[in-house]
């Protein structure tokens, strides 16, 4: 039974596995009293497993898929050995993310601009300064939008990730709103031919249906402005909030049509199976563009599902 394949990079699943530390590690132990015991199916074998795949936060659906997908396509006698489970649980694994592997495709219309929203604390200003640096390498010329004028640090924050990656930057002057900023920069990017337009929104709840209509009326405004923009809107997520995501997503797509989602500071905790719940728990099927696993730069990397789950499994301790 092959794995779905999905070409990998060396450089990005060491990264992957190294900031999966925690989760991997957490699985590390428990699956050792599963598959080093009495190999056994009778009693609590399928219990166990299922506790261990649910305390790295793979939601309770998806895990019932799984051990119901192992149930029908392998033999009974064959469930309990590390050697013949574990490569079919790596496929369906990877079998289940592969709808989310897709990369940010930049238009050949310039400006191309995404917009990047999220709560407060999900990762936005930093994770929109990392693409800044990414896409100035590969040629691209960038412009910000400092669009998170309710945060004070927020706009000398994007400022610096500017300096760093030759960037420009529009930032509010005076009492500027965000939608002010915004407005601004579109034309900016118009007339300076600029590629690609990075724009940074206020951190807001879900739940806030104001600050959400505000988001609404500043998209609509973007799409008056530039043809079928914006064209990119991609939704940040801490992957420590854990199953808190799911309601994320849903709200922001509802409210705004999400292209994307980006899932950041997956290496603060033993949480890493939180994108499987994205997965199966809602009815939209977004690509994740990126995860960050990391402070550095080079620790936002594209998110691929062959690398996450070789990542998150602990393979080489049986």
């Amino acid at each position: 039974m092959a794995t779905p394949s999905v070409k990998t990079n060396g450089k990005s699943a060491g990264k992957l596995k190294r900031g999966l530390g925690s989760s991997r590690k957490k699985l590390s132990s428990l699956f050792a009293d599963l598959f080093l015991g009495p190999k056994k199916i009778e009693g609590d074998f399928f219990k166990d497993l299922e506790s261990a795949l649910l305390s790295v936060d793979i939601g309770p659906k998806t895990v019932n898929d799984m051990l119901g997908s192992l149930v029908d396509k392998l033999p009974r006698t064959s469930l309990s050995e590390p050697k013949i489970l574990l490569p079919e649980l790596k496929r369906i694994m990877v079998e289940k993310l592969s709808s989310f592997h897709s990369e940010m495709e930049i238009g050949s219309s310039a400006p191309h601009i995404v917009f990047f929203v999220g709560v407060n604390g999900a990762g936005k200003t930093t994770t929109i300064g990392k693409l800044a640096e990414r896409y100035s390498v590969k040629g691209k010329s960038i412009l910000l939008a400092a669009g998170d004028t309710f945060r004070a640090a927020a706009a000398d924050q994007l400022s610096e990730w500017a300096e760093r990656s030759g960037a420009q930057i529009v930032s509010a002057a005076g009492s500027s709103d965000s939608a002010s900023v915004i407005y601004d920069a579109i034309q900016k990017a118009q007339s300076a031919e600029i590629d690609l337009l990075l724009v940074d929104t206020a951190g807001r709840l879900q739940a806030n249906s104001q600050l959400m209509d505000e988001l609404k009326k500043v998209k609509k405004v973007t799409g008056k402005l530039a043809q079928g923009g914006p064209h990119d809107i991609v939704l940040v997520i801490d992957g420590s909030a854990g199953q808190n995501a799911i309601s994320q997503v849903a709200e922001f797509d509802r409210a705004l049509g999400l292209t994307g989602l980006a899932v950041t500071k997956l290496d603060g905790g033993a949480r890493g199976g939180v994108i499987f719940s994205i997965e199966s728990e809602l009815d939209v099927r977004l690509p994740i563009f990126f995860v960050g696993v990391g402070e550095s730069k080079e620790d936002l990397v594209d998110f691929n599902p062959l690398e996450y789950v070789e990542a998150l499994l602990p393979w080489d301790d049986f």
